[in-house]
């Protein structure tokens, strides 16, 4: 018989005795066995699952499924911007919102910031090293690595009933910064604990803002096992916020069904719970809005109690009245909800997160709606819009990260449904990198050096502007549907077009493309095989249009390029970076070109000698003449033959047609340019005098060759075509 648990015990004496089986993780919950090999099995934990073949003597890994569970949301004001929660039976953790040196995000982004299993995070906004996270209330600096303990009140819980707390605080007690004042730290168990020295000392600025009832704050568990954890910690502060708007305006929610405000600072506090809120449920989080001081939103939830009615509420009047906005509206009854928050670029455009997904409302609450797209039916325990993103964390499926809500801000302003419509895109940064090169089993990132296979890699958002437009139904004769990139003096950069749906899809309704920031790259020949870079240079900062056409409808709409803001190269040097690498891109394109010509000149003498050997001869007279000209045109065909062999030898290494053969056949001009093109474009900075040293030599070599062509063309050439014509002249 087996034993889940904390760990996982075997007994082989009916439990008179039992042995622990190691595990990948502890807090085992479930144990399948198969009915016909019992040395097979499968278990579950706050970990994720593992498979073991042996009896439990190794085991599979936890790490190759995206099954974490994490809580409340954080992020910084890094760029680019992380996000931190803490997560189930693990530690707290922070990665990036997108990385540039890999393909995607991987395990060495990841930290620990500090605090416990659950317990809340909070950034300092100057300085993305400074980090407080709760569970066991610290104070990280990253640059060191120090985590200071800064508990308030440094008793020990572990066993210790809720009454004999001098502080109730569970492992999940929120913990925030001042919007205003990034010094000041605000704590919470049943009290509101604020610091203004980073942890250093502690003020109690609120009475106990429970209903502070004794018969909930008592032992937990039993009657064999007590269970005393911090967890089940009760009539606690578990949701706190400060107004982004108003200095000193708090909002505080209990567990136990309070809402308090105080708008001094806590100085004073005013009970505003809402009326027809039912009693003890958890006031699971406040979102004090970023329109207008007075208005609040609160997610409650009582599925502890076995109601699982979804429980929204909203303020306009600082507490004085609530509306419910989760009433038969859209949001299933058994769908109970954690958290709403409402976007700060649009009132009114609400997000909710449910135990079985995301919903948006974008009349305030009057009616939702399934908001999932490819977001997994997962519990959602938290939400953050942050530079226009909504970022989401899941219990069961990690962080998942909804880039660019701007056209959810202008559904309104889209007009007629069944008309075309342009969304305003919002600014974009010219960054490089961020691409997840398909069909590649691992990916290494290029500053980390780690490498892990690409299925267990979070996606990097699209490296490029982001352009939304919305299509009706497109029936009866085919649209031309075009859409073109505009620089400020209105030249185009770019046009994509419906010709081929890879570039421009014309779905029915919403619709996304993805511009790189790059112009047009190199008109290389078909199958070439270049190891330096053919791509077009990415846009300079700046400001750029964007034009979507569909038959005879138009509409443009202007967005910005942005430069990196890590960066230190100035525009200039992007400026004389642009137009040195559009002078290689282009010389790349002359290379083939003339490599074309090329080919078109041997297709003409192939068609001269078929011309002439295909022709009717009926007389000896009229063989010999045939004869005759076909030596002619052999004879200056085989010269040419061999000077445009020598030409297209010295223009593109035509043998390289996959990857490594370059390892095989010297690189000729056209990769020598794209890798001065890959070399200048490594980073952000004008060209090396290096780079320009090489150019000219490879510009002076080319233009020795395109010499050479265009002598192959004046003299041999022109013979053979004089020859052709003769023999057209004579009647052929």
């Amino acid at each position: 018989m087996y034993h889940v648990g904390d760990n996982l015990w075997k007994s082989t004496d009916a439990g008179v005795s039992f042995e622990t089986i190691p595990v990948p993780h502890v807090d085992n919950h479930d144990l399948w066995i198969n009915p016909n090999n019992p040395q097979i099995m499968i278990e579950a934990s706050d970990g994720g699952g593992a498979v073991t073949l042996n009896g439990g003597v190794t085991w599979s890994s936890q790490l190759n499924q995206p099954t974490a569970e994490v809580y409340r949301i954080a992020v910084d004001e890094a760029f680019p911007y992380r996000v931190y929660a803490g997560q189930q039976d693990y530690s707290t953790i922070s990665l990036p919102s997108r990385v540039f040196s890999a393909g995607g995000i991987t395990l060495q982004h990841w930290s620990v910031v500090g605090g416990g299993e659950m317990g809340p995070v909070a950034v300092d906004p100057r300085n993305p090293d400074v980090v407080y996270a709760g569970g066991y209330l610290s104070r990280m600096d990253r640059r060191t690595g120090q985590v200071r303990r800064i508990m308030n009140y440094p008793q020990y819980w572990s066993g210790v009933p809720s009454s004999k707390l001098r502080h109730r605080v569970p492992s999940d007690s929120p913990v925030r910064l001042s919007p205003h004042d990034a010094d000041i730290v605000y704590a919470a168990s049943q009290y509101v604990h604020r610091s203004s020295n980073g942890g250093q000392s502690w003020e109690l600025i609120s009475p106990d803002l429970t209903r502070n009832d004794p018969a909930k704050i008592v032992v937990s568990g039993g009657p064999l096992t007590r269970d005393i954890t911090s967890v089940e910690t009760y009539c606690t502060i578990f949701s706190l916020e400060e107004s982004r708007l108003s200095p000193g305006l708090l909002w505080v929610g209990s567990d136990d069904g309070l809402v308090h405000l105080s708008r001094d600072g806590g100085g004073s506090w005013a009970d505003v719970t809402p009326s027809g809120m039912p009693e003890w449920g958890r006031v699971n989080t406040i979102d004090p809005s970023s329109h207008d001081p007075g208005r609040a939103i609160i997610s409650v939830t009582r599925y502890r109690l076995d109601d699982f009615r979804p429980y929204i509420f909203r303020t306009d009047d600082y507490g004085s009245s609530w509306t419910q906005i989760s009433n038969g509206n859209g949001i299933p009854d058994d769908h109970f909800v954690r958290v709403v928050r409402e976007d700060p670029g649009r009132r009114g455009l609400l997000y909710a997160g449910t135990e079985f997904g995301l919903f948006a409302s974008f009349d305030d609450g009057a009616s939702w709606r399934p908001f999932q797209l490819n977001l997994p039916i997962t519990p959602i325990s938290d939400l953050a819009i942050h530079r226009e993103d909504l970022v989401v964390a899941t219990q069961g499926r990690g962080f998942w990260i909804l880039d660019d809500v701007t056209p959810l801000h202008q559904v309104s302003q889209a007009g007629d449904p069944v008309a075309p419509y342009l969304f305003r895109p919002r600014d974009v940064y010219r960054v490089e990198g961020g691409w997840r090169q398909p069909g590649v089993y691992v990916s290494q990132d290029g500053l980390m050096g780690g490498i892990i296979e690409t299925h267990r890699v979070g996606e990097n958002p699209p490296p490029g502007a982001m352009f939304f437009y919305n299509l009706p139904a497109i029936g009866g004769e085919p649209l031309n549907v075009q859409m073109h990139v505009l620089d400020a003096a209105g030249n185009t950069v770019r046009t994509f077009t419906n010709a081929d749906l890879d570039d421009l899809s014309v779905s029915r309704g919403m619709n996304r493309l993805v511009w790189d920031l790059r112009y047009p790259g190199a008109d290389i020949i078909a199958g070439s095989r270049l190891d330096g870079s053919t791509a077009g240079p990415r846009a300079v900062p700046g400001t750029y249009q964007v034009r979507l056409e569909v038959g005879q409808w138009s509409q443009t709409r202007d967005f910005e390029v942005l430069g990196d803001p890590r960066s230190e190269s100035s525009l200039a040097d992007l400026q004389e970076q642009f137009d040195f690498l559009l002078r290689v891109r282009d010389r790349i394109t002359q290379t083939h070109d003339a490599v074309r010509t090329i080919h078109a000149i041997r297709l003409e003498l192939d068609d001269a000698d078929a011309k002439i050997a295909n022709s009717t001869a009926s007389t000896a007279a009229e063989r010999a003449q045939r004869d005759e000209f076909l030596e002619r045109v052999a004879e200056a065909g085989g010269t040419i033959r061999g000077r445009l062999d020598d030409l297209e030898d010295r223009l593109r290494q035509k043998r390289s047609t996959v990857w490594q053969d370059t390892a095989n056949f010297e690189p000729l001009l056209d990769d020598q340019f794209a890798w001065v093109a890959s070399y200048t474009g490594s980073a952000d900075t004008r060209p090396t005098d290096s780079a320009y040293e090489r150019y000219a030599d490879l510009l002076e070599e080319l233009e020795a060759q395109l010499a050479r062509l265009e002598k192959v063309l004046q003299d041999d050439v022109s013979l053979l075509q004089a020859i052709m014509q003769e023999w057209e002249d004579r009647g052929w």
